[in-house]
C-alpha cells in the first residue's frame, strides 16, 4: 500500500503533460456550466447599485440578494446549466478516466510514432462504452447504498436528537454522515478499478468488471481505501485553501481578479495532478495484487499455438548433432 501511494505520488509529477489534458478537459466543463450564468448574471448586475460592494470582497449576501433579478427564474436557469456541465462530467469523465488508465499501463509505448493525444484518444475510444456502463452502475450503486445507509445511520442517532448536551446534538448532524462517506470513498475505489480491468482486458463487459472489482476492494478494505482517501485528503486540502483565499482576497483591482482567476486555475492543475496520481496508485496496487491481468477466454486459448512435444529419442539424436529425416521423404540414395 505504501509502495503504491509513493508511486502514486510520482506519477503526478512524471505524467505532467497527462495532467494538462485532465486540466483542458476541466475547463471545458466550467466553461459549459458558467457561460450561460456569467451571461445573465452580466447584463443584471451592471444596473444593480448594489453590486457595487462585489468590488472589495466577495459577500454571500449580496452574492443571493442580486440574484434575485426582476421576477425571472434566476436560480432555475443557473441549475439547469450546471446540471448539463454535470451530465457532461458525468459522461466525458468515463472517457477521460479510460484513456488515462490506458496511457497509464503503457499499452502503446512500443509504438513509439504515437503521440500522447493518439495514445489518450485510443485508450479512451476502446473502453468508453464499457467504462461508461460501469459509471452508471456505479452511480446506482451509490444512491441506493447511501440511502440504506443515511437511513439506517439517521435511526441509530434519533435518540440524541433531543438530548440536553451540544456534543448529542453535533452527533446527531454529523453522525450519518460518516458512514455514507465511506461508503462513497469505497464505491469510488470500486469504480476506478472497475475502470481498470475494462482498460487492461479487453474482453471484460461493465458488469463483471464492477462484481470483480467490488470483491477486490472487500478483500483488500483498508488498503484500497486509504489509497484513495490519501488522495481525496490533498484534493481537499487543495479546495479548502484556495476557498478561503478566494472569499478574503479582494477584488477592487484588475490585478487582483487576474491572481484570483490564476489561483483557481492553478487548483484546477493540482486537482488534475491529483486524479492521474490516484490513478497511478491504484494500478500499481492492482498489478502488485495480480489484479489487472487480462483474462482470455478458454476459446481463444484454444486457438493459441502449442509448443510442439519431442519424443525423447528424436530430442537425444538432435542434441547429437544427427539430422532429422523429414517424415514422408524417400531418403534411399538415387
Amino acid at each position: 500500500m505504501t509502495r503504491a501511494i509513493a508511486h502514486g505520488v510520482a506519477t503526478m509529477f512524471r505524467h505532467q503533460r497527462l495532467a494538462l489534458i485532465l486540466w483542458m478537459w476541466s475547463l471545458v466543463i466550467a466553461l459549459a456550466g458558467a457561460a450561460p450564468a456569467i451571461r445573465w448574471f452580466g447584463l443584471a448586475w451592471p444596473v444593480r447599485p448594489q453590486a457595487d460592494t462585489m468590488l472589495q470582497a466577495f459577500d454571500f449576501p449580496t452574492y443571493f440578494d442580486l440574484s434575485a433579478y426582476d421576477t425571472s427564474p434566476t436560480w432555475t436557469l443557473a441549475m439547469a446549466a450546471v446540471g448539463g456541465a454535470v451530465l457532461l462530467a458525468f459522461v466525458g469523465g468515463a472517457f477521460m478516466s479510460a484513456a488515462t488508465l490506458h496511457v497509464l499501463l503503457g499499452h502503446d509505448d512500443t509504438e513509439r510514432t504515437r503521440t500522447l493525444w493518439s495514445r489518450f484518444g485510443r485508450g479512451g475510444g476502446q473502453a468508453f462504452w464499457r467504462s461508461l456502463g460501469v459509471s452508471v452502475i456505479n452511480l446506482c450503486a451509490v444512491m441506493l447504498l447511501t440511502g440504506l445507509v443515511l437511513a439506517a445511520a439517521a435511526m441509530a442517532v434519533r435518540p440524541f436528537e433531543d438530548g440536553p448536551s451540544e456534543a448529542a446534538a453535533w452527533l446527531a448532524m454529523v453522525g450519518p454522515l460518516v458512514p455514507a462517506a465511506l461508503v462513497v470513498a469505497v464505491l469510488s475505489a470500486v469504480a476506478d478499478y472497475a475502470r481498470l480491468r475494462v482498460v487492461a482486458d479487453p474482453v471484460c463487459g461493465a458488469l463483471r468488471a464492477w462484481f470483480s472489482a467490488l470483491s477486490f476492494t472487500l478483500r483488500h478494505p483498508l488498503s484500497t481505501t486509504v489509497i484513495w482517501s490519501v488522495f481525496a485528503v490533498m484534493t481537499a486540502l487543495v479546495l479548502v485553501a484556495s476557498f478561503s483565499w478566494s472569499v478574503t482576497a479582494p477584488t477592487h483591482s484588475t490585478a487582483w481578479l487576474a491572481a484570483l482567476v490564476l489561483v483557481q486555475q492553478g487548483v484546477m492543475v493540482a486537482r488534475a495532478m491529483i486524479r492521474v496520481g490516484v490513478l497511478g496508485a491504484e494500478a500499481s496496487y492492482a498489478d502488485a495484487r495480480g489484479f489487472a491481468l487480462p483474462e482470455l477466454p478458454s476459446a481463444l486459448v484454444d486457438l493459441l499455438p502449442q509448443q510442439p512435444e519431442f519424443e525423447p529419442e528424436r530430442v537425444e539424436r538432435l542434441d547429437a548433432g544427427d539430422r532429422v529425416p523429414d517424415e514422408g521423404v524417400d531418403q534411399r540414395p538415387v
